[in-house]
């Protein structure tokens, strides 16, 4: 069953497995034979209160993760595996980093803003000191500031208001219009060895990545490890891959870079994403999630969600080079207080 409504505002599919989820139903409504979803739109996002009308005889179960997703919909015994609301969102990012400095002096500052990419556009950066904007090789956007140190001595605050357009992007969908065959490169087996290692059931998901050749089977075959042996919570640092490993508990970063070490142990160009997630109230979440080359595009995958993309909720703002590359970069004798940072 598909049902388009309004210019595609929504998509409701229909299929046997769960494999995508790009908006929230808040809740089912039965009114005579048919089952309604209410979809509650913050009022800085769109505008109201939407019902998506579904001619479905049986309702049988839901189930909200922590990013309010429907990750279970049984209808007659058969998933509803693709539903997303369309867009695009159009809403400001401010950061701002209060700078310390213990011996002030001249230097500069990086700080990550949102890139353009598939799911997302970067319209206008206006930052709060002026600067120069600039990309990385691995598509990253920085402003980067030149600090004096008069500014220094006199307190000085650092940061943009960034006027971003939020799509959202549907891997699965790519994935079905074009080839997502993953050519491997060489396996590193030293990250093998130290996955191996710390869970006596990794080597069997570390073959089957290995024989896969097309990218949403390799991912479906990561989501069924990651519900099987890890649970979510929270943390307040990044623990890494191994302690998920050996705790079975794990938050986004320990989610994402245990996908990627996988990944990466096989072959498969991959790399954590750094970024936020819009909450219902309108307030922001750190988040992290990760992408995957193929053919030379970088697919965005939450293994966290367990979705196949990501949705309009999602904000990206590094992709990191190196475990550990941070938001903003400081040089030595300069750091920050916490920061501001929020959706207008």
């Amino acid at each position: 069953m598909q049902l388009n409504i309004s210019r595609n505002a929504f998509t409701f599919i229909s299929k046997n497995r769960l494999d995508f989820i790009g908006f929230q139903c808040d809740k089912f409504v039965k009114v005579g034979d048919e089952w309604h979803c209410i979809i509650r739109i913050q009022k800085k996002l769109v505008l109201g209160v939407k019902t998506l009308n579904v001619s479905l005889p049986k309702l049988e179960e839901i189930k909200f993760n922590g990013y309010g997703l429907i990750t279970k919909l049984l209808i007659n015994e058969k998933m509803v595996d693709h539903i997303e609301i369309g867009g695009p969102i159009n809403t400001t990012l401010i950061i701002q980093y209060p700078l310390l400095a213990r011996k002030p002096k001249r230097g500069t500052i990086k700080i990550a803003a949102p890139p353009t990419n598939k799911h997302q556009k970067l319209i206008d950066l206006n930052p709060e000191v002026p600067g120069e904007i600039k990309q990385d090789k691995n598509e990253n956007t920085f402003l980067e500031v030149e600090i004096p140190e008069n500014a220094l001595k006199k307190g000085i605050t650092v940061g943009y208001d960034a006027k971003i357009e939020l799509r959202g992007f549907s891997s699965y969908h790519y994935c079905q219009e074009n080839d997502c065959k993953i050519n491997k490169g060489r396996e590193d087996s030293e990250l093998v060895t130290k996955l191996t290692r710390n869970h006596p059931d990794i080597a069997k998901l570390i073959e089957e990545v290995r024989e896969e050749t097309h990218l949403i089977n390799i991912m479906k075959r990561i989501y069924s490890f990651l519900n099987q042996h890890l649970e979510y919570r929270t943390n307040y640092q990044r623990y890494g891959a191994i302690y998920a490993l050996q705790t079975g508990h794990a938050a986004c970063d320990e989610i994402s870079d245990l996908v990627v070490m996988v990944l990466k142990s096989v072959g498969i160009n991959s790399r954590f994403v750094k970024g936020f997630f819009i909450k219902e109230d309108l307030t922001l979440e750190g988040h992290a999630w990760v992408e995957i080359e193929v053919n030379g595009e970088w697919l965005p995958f939450d293994p966290t969600a367990k979705l196949f993309g990501v949705g309009m909720r999602w904000i990206k703002l590094l992709a990191e080079t190196k475990k550990g590359d941070e938001i903003i970069q400081v040089y030595e004798g300069v750091s920050y207080k916490k920061p501001l940072i929020q959706i207008s």
